[in-house]
């Protein structure tokens, strides 16, 4: 089979490249615009042969390979959050208005397929980028995959029905749908499902008191307990805490929450680990959309 030429946009640690693995689909070029150090570190050190382009507001259009096949992007989604209500300014807002550089490439190089992943958002948000892209989004719970929530919009025009029919079968019967427990490597959680990881992660609260008040008092954030009767002591008087008794999710755990290969952000410390996973994509959901290029990937060479 052929291959394709793929240009990432706020490519992150390259989680298209992984998911594209992961659903075999071959390419031969892979262009990426990422702006932060430690996320490219990473995607350079698992694969070394991806072209950087840096900031997304500064690429020469006109130096970009002829014929990308696939453009995709999660472009920044701080201004649409609807758990963010302070700073809700949507496609005004400083960071998210970058969807208006993802749609300039995209009417410029005109692909054969595209993506673009956001969280969910006001609906004259969600209407307004459906009418620039001319498609309407497919939401996903990535808890599904892995156990921990993750809700997201995806705008593409690549076939969906891999997505859908995963969405359907795993809703029907849950018992398909991993537990957050599933992915904890020693210890205890006491929600079925995870929360949804941030970018935030990677700046934890070290001082336990503090980050059992959070959790029992907020209900905000993951926190892995050294057991059940620790949760329960805890439960009942979190100033109890000490060392050992209380955690954040460890590297490899984040790892498995995304459906990130172990060890892939080895090369970082934890905490930007968390940092850059937190932003990423979660690779079985974005794999599953992928599939649908398989029985396209012959058209996009012949045609």
């Amino acid at each position: 089979m052929e291959t394709i030429k793929v240009l990432s946009l706020f490519d992150g640690m390259s989680c298209g490249q992984i998911a594209l693995n992961k659903a075999k689909i071959k390419y031969d070029s892979y262009l990426a615009s990422e702006v932060k150090s430690v996320a490219i570190q990473v995607t350079q050190e698992n694969y070394p042969n991806t072209i950087q382009l840096g900031d997304i507001t500064k690429i020469n259009l006109d130096r970009l390979l002829p014929n990308i096949d696939l453009l995709i992007g999660g472009s920044p989604c701080q201004n649409f959050s609807l758990a963010n209500r302070y700073t809700r300014e949507g496609l005004k807002g400083e960071k998210s208005k970058l969807f208006f550089e993802f749609l300039k490439i995209k009417n410029h190089l005109n692909p054969r397929y595209f993506l673009l992943e956001n969280v969910r958002m006001k609906k004259e948000d969600e209407e307004y980028i459906s009418k620039l892209l001319g498609v309407k989004p497919i939401y996903c719970d990535s808890f599904i995959f892995s156990g921990v929530y993750r809700k997201r919009l995806y705008w593409t025009n690549i076939p969906t029905h891999y997505l859908q029919e995963e969405i359907d079968k795993r809703t029907r019967n849950f018992d398909l749908i991993p537990n957050f427990q599933d992915i904890i490597e020693d210890g205890f959680v006491s929600r079925k499902y995870g929360t949804c990881l941030l970018e935030s992660d990677g700046r934890p609260n070290v001082n336990l008191k503090k980050l059992a008040r959070r959790f029992f008092k907020i209900g905000f954030g993951n926190v892995v307990f050294k057991d059940y009767e620790t949760y329960k002591k805890l439960s009942i008087d979190y100033e109890l805490a000490q060392d050992g008794d209380i955690r954040v999710l460890n590297q490899r755990e984040l790892e498995k929450a995304q459906g990130v290969p172990l060890n892939y952000t080895k090369c970082l410390t934890r905490n930007e680990s968390a940092n850059i996973i937190g932003d990423a994509w979660q690779i079985d959901t974005i794999a599953k959309i992928f599939e649908g290029l398989k029985d396209q990937q012959e058209k996009i060479i012949l045609t």
